[in-house]
């Protein structure tokens, strides 16, 4: 039973990461570039745009 549960959430974390890479913005505000406010194109918004701004760098 814990392995799948480590599994499953494994597999929302990788979906997470893959759809925050795939809406990426290079206009996001994100750790290293600081943008507009209100001006967020990622599809999990700050924490997506901070995530993948991170992952792109």
């Amino acid at each position: 039973m814990r392995k799948e549960i480590i599994g499953i959430l494994l597999f929302f974390v990788v979906i997470f990461t893959l759809i925050s890479l795939v809406s990426y913005s290079p206009k996001d505000p994100s750790l290293f570039h600081a943008g507009a406010k209100g001006d967020i194109h990622n599809l999990f918004g700050m924490l997506g745009a901070h995530l993948s701004g991170i992952l792109v760098k």
